[in-house]
């Protein structure tokens, strides 16, 4: 039976009707979660910013009128909003773990609000200073066994762990150490001269430190025999014992003892009596200063998977700080680049920040500082990463790192380092490096301010043999490498390792390559192609004023390319020589206030 006409056409009016309802009811309830969103409801739509503030509180929605309070709800909001953006104030949060970034996480942006500077600190503060005779003030540390912390940081400047010599000294290390191991290294003697022990308290607690050839070492002591000078050195070993092994030939100093806190800035922690010593620079306040100490050994993990990578997060403009160290039990058989020698090629210190299966991700114009590691490291499968325009210092180990083995399925590849501030690297581990890229290909590592570091400015490959490996097509080009390789030797301000085809070094600027007064007997060239080193075109760069001098070549001259280097020392010939790359060397326009942070 046919519909009449004025039937259809009423039924039709009454479903635009529905429909206009609809619209306009989902346009209400919109409207009305947004307006909730802003006075405290839960950001949803995605692309949202959520908030988060030392001020805010949790109930919150995130909004910036009504932020959350802890960095752990801001991230569950921005997971269910979606590729939402953190907008973190001013403040210090003090992480009770570390901050873990998964698939979860996968297009989100976190960022310093504008015109803050957040800190993300993996440390916690320290009160309750009593002063004590003779300068010293203490801290009782209730939990000093399980929180044996291995650096302390007064007012935003690191403390010197207590040592002798001292620092200061003029003779700030010592000679006389000699090796004695048995053939199946059970048993590591140090003989040193007996003046230089005393009747340290908590013995096991005591530190040797030797500065061997392209790192350092640092192992507790079991044992003194104060008359003979025989230090045992507790076990377990590192079977690896080899060049890197203390002799007679190297300087070495002491580490952590009660005894040896003397001078201003020094600290010492007494865990068995469970309480901090500090004695003051001047100008500091212990009643009023911040006293931090490392806590974590991480402060961001972005963990992704082969099978559920992280995908396009980024940070920008946030300060990443005081992450810790616990030295192991077999203590730390120190390898170029702060790895160790104790049978695995690729052991590494942790970082502060470190990331896997992270791909097209960034971070950029963030500080990485008072480290008790390294700084900011990519591992296995990251990919296509940008880490730019960043500041990263005083760190106890390296400053930037790529690399994991030598697999197909693990191998970073193209990522980007670049117009980064790297300095100051190597507090405590001497073998650091500014920037360390090991097993990785199509790195490209340019623009970067380099210096004042113990050992190694730029170092690219992890092979020894001249074999083919994955790394190839490395960039390294205009970076400002300069005053590196203070303490150790055998390295350089760029080094690189093993055959790396179509890898090009270009238009660096590299000088003032140092020798340290207790450096051992290899050279330090500015260039220095070491073991494997071959197939790379080294093309119109800048070198001079390097102690082990300008180049050092393990391999052939047919493992190179040469093209228009300025080789040689500084004079009134060379201040004219490449003045393109002595003037555009290093950081770019954008990123020139580095320099003044």
């Amino acid at each position: 039976m046919a519909v009449p006409e004025c039937m259809t056409h009423g039924r039709a009016r009454t479903a635009r009707s529905r429909t206009g309802l609809r619209v306009v009811w989902g346009a209400i309830v919109v409207i009305a979660a947004l307006f909730v969103g802003s006075q405290g409801g839960t950001a949803r739509a995605a692309g949202a910013e959520v908030h988060v503030a030392v001020t805010g509180k949790d109930e919150n929605g995130g909004s910036a009128a009504a932020p959350v309070a802890t960095l752990s709800r801001a991230q569950a909001l921005a997971r269910e909003a979606g590729r939402a953006t953190v907008v973190v104030h001013g403040g210090t949060w003090f992480l009770d773990e570390a901050l873990v970034f998964t698939a979860a996480d996968s297009g989100c942006t976190w960022r310093a609000a504008d015109g803050a500077k957040p800190i993300l600190s993996g440390g916690r503060t320290i009160g309750g200073w009593v002063r004590k005779e003779g300068g010293v003030w203490s801290a009782r540390v209730p939990d000093a066994y399980a929180w044996s912390f291995r650096g302390l940081f007064v007012d935003g400047t690191r403390a010197v762990r207590a040592r002798f010599p001292n620092r200061s000294a003029k003779d700030y290390a010592l000679r006389g150490a000699a090796e004695q191991l048995s053939k199946d290294a059970n048993s590591q003697v140090l003989t040193v001269d007996p003046k230089y022990l005393a009747d340290w308290k908590n013995l096991n607690d005591v530190e040797v430190v030797v500065n061997i050839n392209w790192a350092s070492f640092h192992k507790r002591i079991q044992a003194v025999e104060r008359e003979t000078g025989r230090i045992t050195l507790m076990p377990p070993h590192a079977k690896y014992w080899g060049r890197n092994r203390p002799t007679s030939k190297r300087f070495f100093w002491f580490e952590n003892a009660r005894e040896m806190l003397d001078e201003p800035g020094e600290w010492y922690l007494d865990r068995a009596g469970r309480t901090l010593f500090y004695m003051p620079r001047e100008g500091e306040d212990l009643a009023k200063a911040q006293v931090v100490a490392p806590r974590l050994e991480h402060v961001v993990l972005v963990r992704g998977t082969a099978e559920a990578p992280v995908r396009d997060l980024s940070f920008r403009g946030l300060t990443f700080a005081h992450n810790g160290y616990a030295l192991p039990d077999i203590g730390h058989h120190g390898r170029q680049a702060c790895f160790q020698y104790d049978g695995d090629a690729f052991n590494g210190l942790p970082a502060m920040v470190q990331g896997e299966y992270l791909e097209n991700g960034s971070f950029v114009g963030c500080t990485f500082t008072h480290g008790g590691s390294n700084g900011i490291e990519l591992r296995a499968g990251c990919r296509g990463n940008v880490i730019e325009g960043n500041h990263v210092h005083d760190m106890a180990g390296n400053g930037i790192g790529i690399g994991y083995r030598n697999e197909e399925k693990t191998i970073p590849e193209k990522n980007r380092i670049a117009n980064n501030y790297v300095h100051d690297c190597g507090t405590a581990f001497l073998g650091a490096c500014g920037i360390w890229v090991g097993f990785a290909r199509e790195t490209v590592i340019a623009h970067n301010l380099v210096t004042d570091l113990p050992y190694t400015g730029i170092s690219v490959g992890w092979e020894w043999k001249g074999v083919p490996t994955l790394v190839r097509d490395n960039v390294i080009e205009w970076n400002h490498v300069h005053d590196v390789m203070r303490e150790v030797s055998d390295g350089g301000a760029v080094y690189t390792l093993g055959f790396q085809p179509g890898t090009v070094i270009r238009n660096n600027h590299l000088h003032d390559v140092k020798r340290g007064r207790y450096a051992h007997q290899s050279p330090n060239p500015g260039l220095y192609f070491d073991a494997g080193s071959k197939g790379f075109l080294v093309k119109e760069n800048l070198v001079y004023r390097a102690s082990g001098g300008p180049t050092r070549f393990k391999g052939k001259p047919e493992d190179y390319t040469l093209e228009g280097n300025v080789f040689g020392a500084e004079g009134a010939e060379d201040k004219a020589a490449l003045p393109g790359v002595r003037a555009g060397a290093g950081l770019e326009e954008k990123w020139a206030k580095l320099r003044g942070e």
